[in-house]
């Protein structure tokens, strides 16, 4: 669901993606971007170094070498990262990290399923619900699960444009609903 990200986010990822396609290298871009995007979620302070405007632009392309030598990333993803310091879009690195990770994804024929659940799904699970969504969509499907406990309890699931809801917070919004019209055409 590449919806999910601004344009400035796709675009510099559609041009990371073009540079890994053409070098023939995009499995290893791909794990780095993995590799830094891990990096950034256990240490949320560098994210907001890199995106400090009142930090110097020396100092900010400083870390970013420094990370990239630590993550022992490729010239391309370096270089990237660069091109992102020098033109001001370090506040979108998240965001465009997970715009390049879904059009990867798209790529490769594989579709994201973006799943919120009331609970965390086990392994098995997880495993059965991709197995029969890619049997459904003719796709291979890769899950994104978001655990959201308002839901009450089944699952909400959106791929590309498409979406059920299942969940219990829904089918007791449709017997309220329900309850409101037969009380109405009383």
């Amino acid at each position: 669901m590449l919806n999910r990200y601004s344009q400035l986010a796709k675009r510099y990822a559609k041009s990371l993606l073009a540079v890994a396609v053409d070098r023939h290298n995009l499995d290893q871009v791909d794990a780095e971007i993995g590799t830094l995007r891990h990096i950034l979620d256990i240490c949320p302070e560098m994210q907001k170094a890199l995106s400090n405007p009142v930090l110097p632009k020396t100092s900010r392309r400083a870390l970013l070498q420094s990370l990239a030598k630590q993550a022992h990333l490729s010239e391309s993803v370096a270089s990237f990262l660069q091109a992102i310091l020098k033109n001001n879009r370090t506040p979108y690195l998240t965001e465009i990290m997970g715009a390049f990770s879904a059009l990867v994804k798209e790529h490769k024929g594989m579709v994201t399923a973006y799943v919120t659940s009331a609970v965390a799904l086990d392994d098995k699970q997880v495993k059965q619900l991709e197995d029969q969504l890619s049997v459904n969509e003719g796709k291979k499907i890769t899950l994104d699960v978001t655990i959201d406990p308002t839901i009450l309890g089944g699952l909400i699931v959106s791929i590309g444009s498409k979406m059920w809801n299942d969940s219990i917070d829904e089918k007791i919004n449709y017997l309220h609903r329900l309850s409101k019209q037969a009380i109405a055409s009383l």
